[in-house]
């Protein structure tokens, strides 16, 4: 009886045999890389070049155009143009009644219902908030408080849970308020 040994089965290996020889299928597909790779830089190089010849075409008329007097230079205007786009924004974002907004939401005497969270859409045309309160009418109270005042028009519950918290239960309710629209600023305001 044999025992096995016990780091298993022993390899021969053997540095001195020659390797086998590579197989014709693997040259085959180096050739056809190869090739593949030349057709690429063939018609890359045409396009490569013209597009320097292109550049240099550009930067000499550039040059030109800025050589003339009383020319104001064509990429200026259009980065004027994005400058004045991106102010506006700006602007109608500082139009919006924020303050009103959150002069309504610190008004609202509810001491029962504490608001948890308050989104804002990026348009300024929705409020989500999330509201905790001991009982569901007074987070409904809550709510009706907002409707018809400016900018609020309207309010409504959207979705509400009971959770057993260390206090009692509560209840955690979802509302939606819609905003009046944005009246557009006068062209000569500031």
């Amino acid at each position: 009886m044999t025992i096995p040994p016990l780091l298993g089965r022993r390899f021969q290996v053997d540095f001195v045999q020659a390797r086998a020889p590579v197989a014709p299928l693997a040259w085959l597909l180096v050739a056809i890389g190869a090739v593949a790779l030349a057709v690429a830089l063939a018609d890359f190089a045409p396009r490569w070049l013209e597009r320097a010849r292109l550049r240099q075409e550009s930067a000499d008329l550039q040059a030109r155009l800025d050589s003339l007097p009383g020319v104001s230079r064509g990429p200026a205007r259009a980065s004027d143009a994005v400058g004045l786009a991106q102010a506006r924004g700006v602007l109608a974002e500082l139009n919006r009644p924020w303050p009103a907004l959150f002069d309504q939401f610190e008004s609202i005497g509810a001491p029962d219902v504490h608001l948890v969270q308050l989104g804002i859409d990026s348009r300024f045309q929705t409020v989500q908030m999330l509201a905790e309160a001991t009982s569901l009418d007074r987070v409904v109270q809550f709510g009706q408080q907002f409707a018809g005042s400016n900018p609020v028009r309207s309010a409504r519950l959207t979705h509400h849970e009971w959770r057993n918290a260390p206090a009692g239960r509560v209840v955690v309710a979802d509302l939606t308020a819609d905003l009046a629209p944005v009246a557009p600023a006068p062209r000569g305001a500031r």
